[in-house]
């Protein structure tokens, strides 16, 4: 068994940047003597999507934050169909 986990600096909603550390985490496996039979994703310490949120001054903007947020949704919105 090989498990490994990572945490997020700071929370979010974004499920491309949950795969994106999830495709780090596979990534990092070895998998040169045995196949992959299962993978899994967990998440913790979750909060409501209202919850107060601390503005970071060294990354986007928080309109190409807003963006990504509504982009998010529209996804789920297609994926719940």
């Amino acid at each position: 068994m090989y498990a490994r986990s990572l945490g997020l600096p700071a929370a979010t909603n974004a499920a491309s940047e949950i795969y994106r550390v999830a495709a780090l985490l596979f990534q990092s496996v070895p998998r040169k003597t045995r196949a992959v039979r299962l993978a899994g994703i967990y998440t913790s310490n979750m909060e409501g999507e209202q919850a107060v949120s601390q503005l970071d001054l060294f990354t986007s903007s928080s309109q190409t934050n807003h963006k990504r947020q509504r982009l998010g949704q529209a996804l789920d919105r297609l994926s719940q169909k």
